[in-house]
């Protein structure tokens, strides 16, 4: 059963976000849902959902197996799609890789870097907007992903007691990129993804942006501050 199946999201029909009559009676007590002890429970049913067990086994042995196999001129990385941009981020940080989650938005929040919370393993962690930080479109595009692929899902890294969680348009695969292939960003590359690239992978039609993961967890922080 899907995660929005499990709970009936009353305050979209009857409540406040929506337009059916007669409206909710809880209404006259308690003014808005978010004051509502049957959406305030749904919040918390769906933050203490268990995430996918066997999908998160198959992407931490895909991890551990890279970074067994990684040799000197290698470098470990996980490949992935924000909007229609392919990017690249070492493994050394990269701890987990969810299925796609419902990200809950935070009372009052702006626009910006936080896109909310999320449930990852009975955890809730902060989740961030990579394509914000990088200045990348994150609306759906026409791509058909390969049988290898997985359309969207969520990057967990982690690095000293913190954890940063975004969510991703496709996840290609666990792979290494030879240093040699890595090559210079070019100068007709501008723009706020520029400033986080450590270099620029060709695989065949396939442009990557190798992103420095230290500048992309300063980037968040700085979003939070």
């Amino acid at each position: 059963m899907s995660e929005s199946a499990e709970i009936i999201h009353c305050w979209t029909t009857i409540g406040v976000w929506g337009r059916e009559r007669p409206r909710c009676p809880l209404l006259a007590n308690v003014i808005h849902c978010r004051n509502c002890e049957k959406f305030i429970s749904a919040g918390k049913t769906a933050l203490q959902r268990p995430s996918n067990e066997a999908y998160a086994r198959d992407w931490t042995t895909q991890i551990a197996r890279a970074r067994e196999q990684k040799k000197d001129h290698q470098q470990s990385v996980v490949v992935f799609r924000v909007g229609d941009e392919w990017f690249a981020l070492g493994t050394h940080y990269l701890r987990q890789v969810e299925a796609k989650r419902v990200i809950h938005s935070l009372p009052r929040q702006a626009k910006g870097l936080v896109k909310g919370i999320v449930n990852v393993a009975g955890q809730v962690r902060t989740c961030y907007s990579l394509g914000d930080l990088l200045g990348v479109e994150t609306g759906d595009v026409d791509h058909a992903p390969s049988r290898r692929t997985v359309r969207d899902g969520l990057l967990v890294l982690r690095k000293g007691y913190r954890s940063y969680v975004f969510p991703v348009t496709e996840i290609k695969e666990v792979t290494e990129f030879a240093i040699d292939d890595i090559k210079p960003v070019p100068a007709t590359i501008s723009g706020q993804s520029a400033n986080y690239l450590l270099g620029i992978v060709h695989q065949g039609e396939m442009h990557i942006g190798y992103l420095d993961s230290d500048l992309v967890i300063a980037g968040f922080d700085r979003g939070t501050q």
